[in-house]
């Protein structure tokens, strides 16, 4: 069951009941609240994360929420390539310090769908290319607990119509898959947009290998 929380469908929570060990075979009891944020974000990284804190405040406080999911570009979208380069920060540089400062506060874990990492160390001024990154912050300590680059980039270019549009061409795509995140909610498996595109991957993160140690519940 689903029900919007605000006006504009900002949040979407979704109560998740607990399971019977009879109902399920070789399954933990689950339970708790996943709150869907959805921004429209600009290049005004300050004013994206004011309003990304104000809704998960709101998703932790008012409605008792485990995990926040947070989607793409949740730090900001750039105007052009060069400015996406210019803003693009490290996973130590101080956005990402916020939001695991507000998850620790708020108690709350946050699933970050999709950071734009710089390539290089924090101290570079400049950079030529960056990484599509999927963070999860642990809510009891504020410490990342995993982290995936998007291994799947978009690229489009059909010349008659004047469209071009390639990921590729500033961001490193990642090369491998990590284990799913244990929550009490269930096991969240990391992928970014168009990663859904191909199937094999999600498969392999709903499948219990070796490798992924527990299957996902949640994609």
């Amino acid at each position: 069951m689903a029900r919007t929380l605000l006006p504009g469908d900002a949040i979407k929570e979704t109560q998740i009941p607990k399971q019977k060990m009879s109902e399920v075979s070789m399954s933990t009891k689950r339970g708790g609240v996943a709150a869907v944020i959805q921004l429209t974000c600009t290049s005004d990284k300050a004013a994206n994360f004011d309003r990304a804190k104000s809704f998960i405040t709101q998703a932790a406080v008012d409605h008792k929420a485990s995990v926040v999911f947070l989607p793409e570009a949740f730090d900001f979208i750039g105007e052009s390539s060069a400015q996406t380069l210019q803003l693009a920060e490290s996973i130590e540089g101080p956005l990402i310090s916020q939001y695991r400062d507000l998850s620790k506060s708020l108690q709350v874990s946050l699933s970050l769908g999709g950071f734009h990492e710089t390539s290089q160390s924090k101290d570079t001024e400049h950079c030529s290319r960056i990484k599509n990154t999927h963070i999860f912050i642990d809510g009891k300590t504020g410490d990342i607990c995993a982290r995936y680059s998007k291994n799947h980039l978009f690229d489009i270019e059909i010349p008659d119509k004047g469209v071009r549009l390639k990921e590729s061409d500033y961001v490193d795509r990642g090369t491998n898959i990590v284990p799913p995140v244990s929550t009490i909610i269930g096991n969240i498996g990391l992928g970014i947009c168009y990663d859904l595109r191909f199937s094999e991957m999600s498969l392999a993160l709903a499948r219990k290998e070796p490798q992924l140690s527990s299957p996902a519940d949640i994609l």
